[in-house]
C-alpha cells in the first residue's frame, strides 16, 4: 500500500469510516516517533495469514527458503517533508528544525 498524506500548516484532520485506518496511521506515526520497532502483532491479520502460509509451504518443502522470504512483503515507512516557503534551514523555526534533525537520525536507524 502506498499513501500520500499532505499535512496542512495549521491543522490536518483524518476523517473516515470505522476501520478505515485512522487510528492505525496515528499508531504508526507514534511508533516511528518513539523509536519502537514493529512486532508481528502490528501487522494486519491478512498479512499474518500470508506469512503463516509462506512458512507452511516452506516447511512442507513446497517452496525454497528464498521463495518463502520473497513472499513476505517488506515493510517501510518514509516521511518526506516539503517546506517550500523558505529554502534555508535557519528560517524553519525551532520545532521544525528539531524535527529535521530527528528525521536524519531516523533515516540512519532505518536504512543503515
Amino acid at each position: 500500500m502506498n499513501y500520500d498524506v499532505n499535512l496542512d500548516e495549521g491543522l490536518t484532520l483524518f476523517v473516515g469510516k470505522n476501520n478505515a485506518g485512522k487510528t492505525s496511521l496515528m499508531n504508526l506515526m507514534d511508533m516511528v516517533v518513539s523509536g519502537r520497532n514493529l512486532t508481528f502483532n502490528d501487522y494486519p491479520i491478512p498479512c499474518r495469514q500470508n506469512i503463516y502460509q509462506a512458512f507452511a509451504d516452506f516447511w512442507r518443502g513446497e517452496i525454497s527458503f528464498e521463495d518463502c522470504v520473497n513472499r513476505i512483503p517488506i515493510t517501510m515507512m518514509s516521511l518526506c517533508i516539503d517546506y517550500s516557503k523558505e529554502s534555508e534551514i535557519d528560517y524553519l523555526g525551532g520545532d521544525l528544525h528539531l524535527l529535521l534533525i530527528w528525521m536524519k537520525k531516523l533515516q540512519r536507524r532505518l536504512f543503515w
